[in-house]
């Protein structure tokens, strides 16, 4: 997922599917965004990983649509904001 003007066009996450080398499907998500952009770069890869198939404009309008639900919904939901996921080279595994 690249943005469009939040990170300089940089990769924000990717979803990787599963193959001969990798026996499961990997989501990854950059570690220094902030939590919104985090939260909206998961859902956009989670939802890569379920609909391979989908047009990109389609995942985006999804991603930002539940995004937009779930922060809404935020406070009662503190994890959301605040909790720590493991990093590896940068960037957070799903």
């Amino acid at each position: 997922y690249y943005d469009d003007g939040i990170n300089d066009g940089s990769v924000l996450g990717f979803c990787r599917r599963p193959s001969k080398n990798h026996t499961r499907g990997e989501v990854v998500v950059d570690k220094d965004l902030i939590p919104r952009a985090k939260l909206e770069t998961l859902i956009h890869e989670l939802a890569h990983a379920f609909f391979w198939e989908a047009e990109e404009e389609v995942v985006r309008d999804y991603g930002k649509l539940v995004e937009q639900l779930i922060w809404d919904l935020s406070p009662e939901f503190p994890w959301v904001r605040t909790k720590e996921i493991p990093t590896k080279d940068g960037y957070q595994l799903f």
